[in-house]
């Protein structure tokens, strides 16, 4: 659908009752209110025809909490950041798609947030910050390459909860492929945080693929387990 705020509430309002078990609008980079109007009738809606930076970033904003956003896949470059902001908790699916660049996800404090189903190809490509209270990311089944050495895949920051699971990263030279910011360079409040082995209140990195050299920083805390490190190291 693009464009079609006028009419699209009336289509999905006509679909009898329990004639579907779901109801999906995809909207092809519409410029008014479908989006919207298609949510408020009900639809589950998906948001995104092209992978473009610009209209994934419109689905997000037109995404409601709890919402999911789904990529067409293909290949695309980005110039800009795409981000969730922290006043929802979505899942972006990016249905096979080949990304070079960069996915910040703000957390939410309720609602968790989900990267699932990429693959990028850049440096930072996906950064999540929130603070130790948030609901948890998760960031799974993607896979994360770079072809230069030295480069930084995922960062998390502000001791907030996550997991990490079921990717696979490879990097000649790596040196930090996921790095826990912590609480930042300048303040070491976070290594005071009273943390309970196996509670909620941490990162866990479980079930991924590191091919190269693997390390992490200020990982605190991170549980690591179920993972294959081929030609790879763990630091804290």
């Amino acid at each position: 659908a693009r464009n079609e705020a006028d009419s699209i509430g009336h289509v999905l309002r006509s679909i009898p009752n329990g004639l579907a078990r779901q109801i999906i609008v995809v909207d092809n980079g519409s410029t008014d209110k479908t989006a919207t109007r298609a949510r408020t009738a009900g639809a589950v809606t998906i948001n995104v025809a092209n992978c473009n930076s610009g209209d994934v970033q419109n689905a997000i904003n037109a995404a409601s909490n709890g919402d999911s956003v789904l990529l067409p896949g293909g290949s695309c470059s980005w110039s800009s950041s795409v981000s969730i902001p922290s006043t929802k908790g979505i899942t972006l699916d990016g249905n096979g798609v080949t990304i070079n660049g960069r996915i910040n996800v703000n957390q939410n404090a309720s609602t968790a947030s989900r990267i699932t189903r990429f693959t990028f190809t850049g440096a930072d490509a996906v950064n999540a910050s929130g603070s130790k209270t948030s609901a948890p990311f998760r960031i799974d089944h993607n896979t994360f390459i770079v072809t230069s050495g030295g480069a930084t895949l995922i960062n998390t920051s502000g001791n907030a909860p996550g997991l990490i699971d079921h990717n696979s990263f490879r990097a000649p030279s790596n040196a930090e492929m996921i790095h826990n910011l912590g609480m930042g360079s300048t303040d070491d409040s976070g290594w005071s945080d009273d943390i309970t082995p196996g509670s909620a209140q941490a990162v866990y990195i479980e079930d991924n693929t590191f091919i190269n050299n693997l390390d992490f920083s200020s990982c605190n805390p991170c549980y690591f387990w179920g993972n294959s490190a081929v030609q790879s190291y763990y630091g804290a």
